[in-house]
């Protein structure tokens, strides 16, 4: 008779990980508590490893179907639907652990590989390459005034010349709210009131290294508003290229996210911009957005902070979002 030793942050942890790793016919021999969690001694025997009463592991959620069967893949499942993810999704990853043979502790280091390499990257903004145009686009409500805001601090702050425009001369308390900003970056601002005022306010920039457009907030369900703010960026970069992002709130629900990205595809943004990250524990709503539109993720946001809360994504970004619900 072998004997074998399984280690859990308690008595049940312990007897699943025994379960899933010897099988049902596994005997208890004994169990003693230690200072990091319970150790159980087993040994194989023609009996099913036995559960107190107290301990029996209660039914699992259809989504856990994958991932009864190895106590780290339903870690990672229950972890994934924490952070606001799709059956679908939670399904599919779990899966691709079990093809891999993905157990135990290291189920979480493989999941976080796998959903790190499925969330494409935008490369960084060319700044100091003459020009460089980044327009920011999205509903009303998401965070462009301070998203834009947020990089033009950061690129100040690494000694670079930066230009504001916005073309939100609608909004009340809108120019206003950005030429404050402005002024403490010491950064020339322009208001482009007419679409064909953008091209010469991004000409009147001068010889920055970043020009920053900010754009009137939208209604999803304004097409026709959408199209002439398509109109605009198109009349601009005649003149200039524009790199254009797309900026989404991580607290909007699936179908706000999915009605925006269609209603602002036309303006063909190059990049995702992430912002209230801090609002939500449950951010794999916007993600798995990006997943299905090929969207890269270009900024994440995650507070107020103009001087601090902008992120450049990383691998181990969308591993925390993914199976922590937030940034680390």
């Amino acid at each position: 008779m072998r004997i074998h030793r399984v280690n859990g942050k308690s008595l049940r942890d312990a007897l699943e990980r025994a379960r899933a790793l010897h099988g049902e016919n596994a005997l208890v021999l004994s169990h003693e508590t230690t200072t990091f969690g319970v150790t159980v001694a087993i040994a194989d025997a023609a009996q099913k490893v036995a559960f107190p009463a107290a301990l029996e592991p209660e039914p699992a959620a259809p989504r856990d179907e994958l991932a009864r069967q190895d106590p780290g893949r339903a870690d990672v499942a229950r972890r994934l639907a924490r952070a606001g993810a799709s059956e679908a999704f939670v399904k599919e990853l779990v899966g691709e652990l079990e093809r891999r043979g993905a157990r135990g502790i290291g189920a979480l280091d493989v999941a976080a590989e796998l959903v790190a390499d499925r969330v494409r990257l935008a490369p960084s903004p060319k700044v100091g390459q003459e020009p460089c145009v980044l327009a920011f686009v999205g509903p009303t409500g998401v965070g462009k005034t301070t998203t834009l805001a947020k990089l033009g601090s950061r690129l100040v702050r690494a000694g670079r010349r930066v230009a504001l425009v916005t073309t939100d001369a609608q909004r009340a308390g809108g120019i206003e709210h950005l030429g404050a900003h402005a002024k403490l970056l010491q950064a020339p601002f322009h208001v482009a009131r007419a679409p064909e005022e953008l091209a010469r306010a991004v000409a009147a920039c001068g010889t920055v290294d970043a020009v920053l457009v900010d754009t009137a907030g939208h209604s999803p369900r304004d097409r026709e508003l959408v199209t002439g703010l398509a109109e605009t960026l198109a009349r601009a970069e005649r003149r200039t290229p524009l790199v254009r992002y797309l900026v989404l709130s991580a607290t909007a629900s699936r179908a706000a996210l999915e009605l925006a990205a269609e209603t602002f595809q036309p303006l063909t943004p190059e990049g995702l911009v992430i912002t209230k990250l801090d609002e939500t524990r449950e951010p794999l709503g916007a993600l798995e957005l990006a997943l299905a539109r090929d969207l890269p993720l270009g900024f994440l946001c995650d507070g107020q902070d103009i001087a601090r809360d902008l992120h450049r994504p990383k691998r181990e970004h969308v591993a925390d979002l993914c199976l922590r619900g937030r940034l680390a």
